[in-house]
């Protein structure tokens, strides 16, 4: 019996394994743009990178008979088993072991290669001048042939590598293309707001004159001390109505049936024992032109109260909590509408691994809306804020599967970690289940919802699937997307190109539904996105020229947000020049090429993790053993055909 070791039919099988390997995930590359019809450039440049590792394996086993094919080989058997091992590392929690295996099988086998390079000449010379293994047959090279099979591999293999280089550097430069975008003359787009508004209030206490012994009207004739600056629509609350024979009685206490509402009407929890001697105190807003103007506008806010857990639904009364629902009577009385921002106990924002938090409390806000009283006229829904943050923190991911311990690599952090390894389908369908449960609860009661959710969501959808973001973004028919489409760039093409993709992708996954976004996260504290939207006019201007970007690329509304960080940043006159730039001002062409390089990491991510899909990895392991086993070991009594003499096996 006699064993024939050939390294170069296995390289040949090798290259074979690792064309697969990597020519797969090209291929997503280049078809998750096409397919998708997403405006997603990280991938092609990827995808060239993929197609030239796919070029140098070919042309490694094609040429390992000269010191510049052997060279090839060892650098691309280092660089592949480096990946592999980054792959495994990066990849190694619980819920990947499809990819894990896979990964594990192409190790060894790009192993044994590396291996086998080294030791299969050694082997070979020991042989020869020991006269050992005579059994075994080692062939560590190819004959130098150059017949005409070979020039036409040697051509189709050089023009596959350099096609693939050349693809890589148009893909880097989007090909050349130029973007030119302008709305059309007659668009309009609407500015709304992330609430509540800065308050500049003032607190009174002054005598006034009773209309009634259970009525007051706050104006000027009714009081005591007037003041210049108070307007009608002004009132936020009442903190005490007395009465002078009996100081200790609170006349207007909310719990026992008062009620009060910014145009100043009050009406008493008891009558007053006389229309004489009444004092009251209460609060009211310098600034209430703000909600002039966003009357004015005809815009809608996401208020997100402040409270924390929304406590002030455990009662139908609007006026039992009114410290915390006053500003939805402002937000009545000057009839704009708006959604409420859904919080939960605990947590700050909502994603997939907290979703029966954030989904229960959602059920239980959208009772109270609609058993509320006095109803809420002008509140058109909830609102969600989905964002993939307190990655590590166990307490904010309560519906997430235990993990295990991270591993300690230099490859990534213990939080990125868990963004790629923490994904089941099972969490995944029953977080989809839950969210659409309160989309179709908010729809039946004649609500709507609005999702907004930081950008790289969308991209994380562009294949079909969540793997990285965490983030609930799947389209339902009653929900309104939006996505945070915030700038911190310094430079100023940079900035339209994102503005451009970001709106450009959201309208074409949601069609309809998807022609609103969040503009910025805008303080006054100098921390968030200074370096592009400052304070002064400069940072404006900025802000006003990306806003007319947007609407270029088809935004029907704008969320500025949040609004007590716009008016304290620049004034309160400021959303008035908001809707003057997008409604009034002639419309502006904009002119700026793409800058595809922001978001390798996650497209990168994205696409690798595809292999834990078992009829991805599957098929492409199958046909990668049935390479690997059709020829690597031959055993027999007789050599396999056309094998090179000892006299041809050279350089080793």
């Amino acid at each position: 019996m006699e064993i024939h070791v050939s390294f170069p039919r296995f390289l040949n099988r090798l290259q074979v394994v690792n064309v697969i390997l990597f020519g797969i995930l090209g291929v997503q590359m280049t078809l998750v743009p096409l397919v998708s019809g997403y405006i997603a450039l990280e991938y092609f440049p990827l995808g060239g990178i993929f197609f030239i590792l796919c070029g140098v394996w070919l042309a490694s086993a094609r040429f390992h008979h000269l010191v510049f094919g052997k060279v090839l080989f060892l650098a691309s058997s280092v660089l592949t088993i480096f990946l592999l091992v980054y792959w495994i590392s990066i990849f190694s929690g619980p819920f990947n072991r499809v990819l894990q295996f896979f990964f594990m099988v192409a190790l060894i086998v790009n192993g044994a290669g590396l291996i086998g390079a080294f030791l299969l000449p050694i082997l070979k010379v020991i042989q020869q001048k020991k006269r050992k293994w005579e059994h075994v047959h080692l062939t560590v090279s190819r004959p130098r042939t150059f017949r005409h099979g070979n020039r036409k591999q040697t051509i189709i293999i050089t023009c596959f590598l350099l096609g693939a280089i050349g693809f890589f550097f148009l893909a880097r430069y989007d090909f050349g293309r130029v973007y030119r975008v302008k709305a059309p003359p007659t668009a309009t787009t609407r500015s709304s707001f992330w609430g509540p508004p800065y308050h500049d209030t003032s607190t009174l206490t002054s005598t006034i004159t009773p209309v009634d012994d259970t009525t007051l009207f706050i104006e000027n004739a009714s009081l005591g001390t007037p003041l210049h600056n108070l307007r009608q629509g002004a009132i936020m609350r009442v903190h005490e109505v007395t009465h002078s024979s009996n100081t200790s009685i609170n006349y207007c206490n909310y719990l026992q049936g008062a009620r009060s509402f910014p145009n100043g009407s009050v009406f008493l929890s008891q009558p007053l024992p006389s229309l004489v001697g009444v004092s009251i105190r209460f609060d009211y807003i310098v600034n209430v032109e703000i909600y002039e103007y966003l009357n004015q506008m005809d815009s809608r806010m996401i208020h997100a109260e402040g409270g924390g857990n929304q406590s002030w639904i455990e009662t139908p009364g609007l006026f039992d909590n009114i410290e915390k629902t006053k500003e939805y009577l402002m937000l009545e009385y000057w009839n704009i509408s708006y959604f409420m921002h859904i919080h939960a106990e605990g947590h700050v924002y909502s994603n997939i691994f907290n979703y029966n938090a954030f989904t229960a409390r959602a059920h239980a806000v959208l009772d109270w809306i609609n058993a509320t009283e006095p109803h809420l006229n002008h509140c058109i829904g909830i609102a969600f804020d989905f964002e993939p943050k307190d990655v590590k923190d166990p307490s904010m991911n309560q519906d997430r599967p235990p993990m295990g311990t991270p591993p300690h690599t230099p490859f990534i952090s213990e939080e990125k970690w868990y963004r790629l390894n923490e994904q089941t389908d099972e969490v995944l369908n029953d977080a989809r289940e839950a969210f659409f449960a309160v989309y179709d609860h908010a729809n039946d009661i004649g609500l709507g919802t609005y999702a907004t959710f930081v950008y790289n969501g969308l991209e994380d959808m562009s294949d079909g699937d969540i793997d990285y973001t965490r983030l609930p973004v799947w389209k339902h028919p009653h929900v309104e997307y939006g996505t945070m489409a915030y700038q911190s760039k310094v430079e100023d093409g940079e900035a339209m190109w994102q503005l451009y993709w970001m709106n450009t992708n959201q309208q074409h996954v949601y069609g309809d539904q998807g022609y609103s976004t969040l503009s910025g996260w805008l303080t006054h504290d100098e921390e968030v996105h200074l370096k592009y939207y400052t304070n002064d006019q400069e940072g404006l201007d900025r802000y006003l020229r990306d806003i007319k970007l947007s609407q270029a690329c088809g935004v029907k509304e704008l969320i500025h947000a949040p609004l007590h960080g716009l008016q304290r940043k620049w004034n309160n006159e400021v959303v008035l020049e908001f809707e003057k730039v997008l409604n009034t001002d002639p419309k502006e062409e904009f002119v700026f090429r793409a800058h595809p390089w922001g978001h390798l990491d996650m497209a990168h991510y994205d696409i690798v993790e595809n292999y834990n899909k078992w009829w991805i990895a599957f098929p492409a392991f199958v046909v990668q053993i049935a390479v690997l086993l059709g020829g690597i070991l031959i055993r027999g009594n007789h050599p396999p055909a056309r094998l090179p003499s000892s006299s041809q096996e050279s350089n080793l």
